[in-house]
C-alpha cells in the first residue's frame, strides 16, 4: 500500500482502503457511462463545430498529474487555435484571448470542453469526483517557487 493511501484515510484498515477504491472505480464507471449515454449528441455536435471553426485536432491532449504522481493526458475539445500554448503570456488565457477560437468561447463559458475528460475517467485516469494538478509544466513551476522560498 502506498503512502499516501495511509494518510489519505487515517486510521483505516487496508483491507477497507481497497474496498473504498474498488467501490469508488465501480460507481465512477457507472456515472461515466450514464453522462456518456447523455452527452454523446452535445458531444458530436461539438465535435463538428470544433472542426467546422478552425483547423487542427478537435481534441487537445494536455499531461496532468493524476493519482499518487502518475501523469495522463488530459483530454479536452480544442477551444484555441493550434500551438496556443506556445504562444502568449502563460498558461492560462484571460478574458479577450486572441488565441482563442469563436466556438472556444461558447463551449468555454457553456463547459462543454470539459466532456471527453469522461473519456479519461472511463480509462481510470481519473475519477468524477477528484482534482487534478493544472499541468505538468506548470507544477514544476510552483513546486521550484515553493522550494526556493
Amino acid at each position: 500500500m502506498n503512502l499516501s493511501m495511509k494518510n489519505d484515510m487515517p486510521g483505516m484498515k487496508p483491507g477497507s482502503l481497497l474496498y473504498r477504491d474498488h467501490v469508488k472505480r465501480i460507481l465512477d464507471l457507472i456515472i461515466a457511462f450514464l453522462v456518456l449515454i447523455v452527452t454523446v449528441i452535445p458531444m458530436v455536435i461539438t465535435a463538428i463545430a470544433v472542426k467546422l471553426d478552425s483547423p487542427g485536432p478537435i481534441l487537445f491532449k494536455q499531461d496532468r498529474l493524476g493519482k499518487n504522481g502518475k501523469v495522463f493526458k488530459i483530454l479536452k475539445f480544442r477551444s484555441m487555435c493550434v500551438g496556443a500554448e506556445k504562444t502568449g503570456s502563460g498558461v492560462y488565457s484571460g478574458k479577450g484571448d486572441s488565441r482563442v477560437t469563436r466556438v472556444g468561447r461558447i463551449i468555454r463559458a457553456t463547459s462543454l470542453d470539459e466532456l471527453p475528460q469522461i473519456i479519461n475517467v472511463m480509462r481510470g485516469e481519473r475519477g468524477i469526483i477528484e482534482t487534478t494538478k493544472k499541468n505538468i509544466v506548470f507544477s514544476r513551476v510552483v513546486a521550484a517557487n515553493s522550494i526556493s522560498l
